[in-house]
């Protein structure tokens, strides 16, 4: 089974300023998810860009753990953006479950 990727891109003081997601988004994958977002967390830049891109699957379990790190990111005042670049069908299925506008897609 495939991993979901965390391609990361570190500022000069070795934080991440970029992160990178892409593969398989899915539940067998999501002990792996978290442990790389709790990773993250005391790694993260005062700003964040994040790209979510080349998924090739994505469920419920994982996006709910996306929003707990987005959440957390949040708690401690980290500006962040998303960019999503996935096909129409996920984009449908992110829709679909209510969260469009809490992981900022635009419709």
């Amino acid at each position: 089974m495939d991993k979901v990727k965390f391609q990361k891109s570190l500022d000069e003081s070795e934080k991440v300023f970029r992160l990178e997601i892409s593969g398989m988004f899915i539940l067998e994958n999501s002990e792996y998810i978290k442990d790389e977002f709790v990773t993250l967390m005391d790694n993260l830049s005062e700003k964040v860009h994040i790209i979510v891109t080349n998924l090739e699957d994505i469920d419920l379990s994982s996006i709910q753990l996306f929003v707990g790190f987005l959440r957390q990111m949040d708690k401690r005042k980290i500006i962040y953006t998303i960019e999503w670049n996935i096909d129409p069908d996920q984009k449908y299925l992110l829709e679909n479950v209510g969260l469009s506008s809490e992981l900022f897609i635009d419709s």
